[in-house]
């Protein structure tokens, strides 16, 4: 079992543990650029917590950080400082990480589903992101699509992610 609640600056360590076994060094944030999302989008942020195990206490399973943007300005990878537009276009999910011993729970599933109440709440178009590591399967199986054709400048913010990297978008229902 395990429940969703806003994230806080001091779950910042459980984060830094979480993506440390989810991602590699290259993908790696630091400290600084978690807490500048978290100040830019607060509702945006959240932890999974539970158990993994009955021979487990109580822990943090996984987290997700999303940012209101503009359609096509995207934060930069361990960006230091955010700054969210006053008329936001996109949800984009910068950073969903599932600690592995939490892989089989639905927490990412349930992340997501949190992720699509706040986009829908502030009005927003679609949710986008930037699929690393191989992740482009799972994403799809969410509905994502891959948002052609890319922009000069996010074609260059893609770029910095590594040849592998995808944009993904979804748009939300219209309400």
């Amino acid at each position: 079992m395990f429940e969703l609640r806003p994230l806080l600056e001091a779950d910042l360590d459980a984060v830094l543990a979480i993506q440390s076994a989810c991602y590699q060094p290259g993908f790696h944030e630091s400290r600084q650029a978690f807490a500048a999302k978290l100040q830019a989008t607060p509702q945006g942020c959240w932890l999974a917590v539970g158990k993994c195990g009955s021979e487990c206490d109580v822990e943090a399973l996984a987290y997700v950080f999303s940012v209101a943007v503009d359609a096509g300005q995207l934060p930069a990878l361990d960006a230091q400082q955010i700054s969210v537009p006053r008329q936001a276009e996109w949800l984009y999910l910068h950073d969903m990480a599932v600690a592995p011993v939490a892989r089989t729970l639905g927490v990412a599933a349930a992340l997501l589903a949190r992720l699509e109440q706040v986009a829908a709440a502030q009005q927003l178009s679609s949710i986008v992101l930037i699929a690393v590591q191989a992740s482009l399967p799972f994403w799809q199986r969410q509905g994502f699509a891959e948002l052609q054709p890319l922009t000069p400048l996010l074609a260059a913010k893609l770029a910095s992610y590594g040849p592998q990297a995808r944009l993904l978008w979804r748009p939300l229902p219209s309400r």
